[in-house]
């Protein structure tokens, strides 16, 4: 199966300042998750995303250009769980949300996570591991 949901975990080595859509925001340094879904071509997706030849057609691609993809987590699935993971992310105590970054085509604040506290890389890959298409990862992480 090639379409499904992924995570990016990428870090920002220093403090920048961007512009995505009509927002602008200082992105602090550090690690941030994002949450994305490809329903024609994950693998596709996740090769734009790698590419530094890219043009800016999301919001991720500009964060890209100033940050290095660390790790990236595959979720191969005929559903699109992009908003789902996102909402539940949204409450996750160690994560901040980029409020408006992505997410434009579905109900949760944005796609793009600030991780607060390092502890929280312990707890999304064990959660990841175990998790399926009909869980809930908000249950999980709790």
């Amino acid at each position: 199966m090639n379409k499904g949901s992924y995570l990016l975990i990428m870090n920002l080595p220093e403090e920048v300042n961007l512009k995505y859509g009509k927002r602008s925001k200082s992105f602090e340094a550090g690690y941030y998750i994002y949450i994305g879904s490809a329903m024609n071509s994950l693998t596709g997706r996740i090769n734009h995303h790698l590419s530094s030849e890219k043009k800016g057609r999301w919001h991720i691609d500009t964060f890209l250009k100033f940050s290095t993809i660390e790790y990236i987590v595959m979720i191969p699935c005929a559903e699109r769980l992009e908003e789902k993971l996102s909402v539940s992310l949204e409450e996750e105590k160690d994560l901040e949300v980029v409020e408006g970054f992505g997410a434009s085509d579905i109900k949760s604040k944005g796609n793009l996570f600030f991780i607060k506290n390092e502890r929280f890389f312990s707890k999304i890959f064990k959660v990841l591991k175990e998790v399926r298409e009909d869980d809930s990862i908000h249950q999980r992480l709790g």
